[in-house]
C-alpha cells in the first residue's frame, strides 16, 4: 500500500513541544515485499532535528546504540523487534522476521525513562542500513521507534528533520 498523507510525525507532548525531564518518542513504520532472489537492504538517509534558520541541531546519538539520557540532547532510531504499535502481521516484527537487523538499530523496544532499555542510533547524512534479507521477503514489517530529548541549553524553537527509508532489492 502507498504512503498517504504528509508522512509527518509529531513528536512531544500534546503541544509538539519536548520538555528537559521527560524523553519522547513516536513511531512510523514500513512494509517491504520482494520477489528478489537474494532479498533485500533497508536503509536510511536524513538528517538529526535541525532548527532553521539558525541551524542548531539537536545531537544525533552516533553509529554505536544508546540508551535515553533524559536531559541530554539526543535524537535517534530503532526497530521495535516486538512490533511497537505495529502489530497487523502476526503480532510482531514482520511476519516470518525476513529481515535481519543491524546490531546498532536492533533495541527499540523497551523503556525511554533516563537509562531505560530501549536503545537507538542515528547517524546523519549518510546512506545507513538498518535491515537485510538474502532470500525473497513474502512481507515484513518494521516498526520504526524515533526518540528524541534535549538538555537546559537547548535553544527554544520548532526543529524538523526529514528522513527517506530505501528498499532495494538484491539481485
Amino acid at each position: 500500500m502507498p504512503l498517504t498523507g504528509s508522512g509527518a510525525l509529531a513528536i512531544g507532548d500534546a503541544n509538539n513541544t519536548l520538555a528537559i525531564a521527560t524523553a519522547y518518542d513516536e513511531f512510523s513504520a514500513f512494509r517491504l515485499f520482494t520477489n528478489a532472489g537474494n532479498g533485500a537492504v533497508v536503509s536510511y538517509r536524513g538528517n538529526t532535528l535541525t532548527k532553521a534558520p539558525l541551524l542548531d541541531d539537536i545531537n544525533q546519538i552516533g553509529a554505536t546504540k544508546a540508551s535515553s539520557a533524559v536531559g541530554t540532547e539526543q535524537f535517534g532510531l530503532a526497530i521495535d523487534a516486538n512490533g511497537g504499535i505495529f502489530t497487523d502481521d502476526t503480532g510482531g516484527f514482520g511476519g516470518a522476521n525476513q529481515l535481519t537487523l543491524v546490531t546498532a538499530y536492533n533495541g527499540g523496544d523497551g523503556t525511554i525513562t533516563n537509562a531505560g532499555t530501549a536503545q537507538f542510533a542515528f547517524v546523519a547524512s549518510t546512506l545507513t542500513t538498518i535491515a537485510s534479507s538474502t532470500t525473497p521477503i513474502s512481507c515484513d514489517t518494521g516498526a520504526v521507534r524515533y526518540i528524541a530529548n534535549i538538555s537546559p541549553l537547548t535553544p527554544a524553537g520548532t526543529y524538523t528533520t526529514t528522513i527517506v527509508y530505501y528498499g532495494v532489492p538484491t539481485y
